[in-house]
């Protein structure tokens, strides 16, 4: 597969790579991008609620890992479930949204 990039994000064949130039390299294997959450936060995909949490990120940065995670999961012939990522998703926003009230 060739890599592609999205956003700050490269997908390859192995990985899902946030590679902005100032902060290195943060990784997430391909073989574990569907790994499902615990506690509340099962039912979910974990990577996805797990990265925004990252004080480094930006939103733009999590929402371009969502769009790498979905073509990484369509490239690897990985099923997401439509029901877990919509719950991901939400959760996710929610993250977001005390974040930006953080900042303020």
């Amino acid at each position: 597969m060739e890599s592609c990039e999205i956003g700050n994000w490269i997908v390859t064949e192995e990985s899902i790579v946030w590679n902005k130039k100032k902060r290195g390299d943060y990784s997430i294997p391909i073989k574990q991008i569907l790994q499902k959450g615990v506690a509340e936060r099962a039912g979910m995909y974990d990577w996805l609620i797990h990265v925004p949490l990252k004080t480094w990120l930006d939103v733009d940065d999590v929402l371009s890992l969502n769009e790498a995670f979905l073509y990484a999961a369509k490239k690897n012939n990985l099923t997401v479930d439509v029901e877990k990522y919509n719950n991901t998703i939400s959760y996710q926003l929610a993250i977001i949204q005390k974040k930006r009230k953080s900042d303020k």
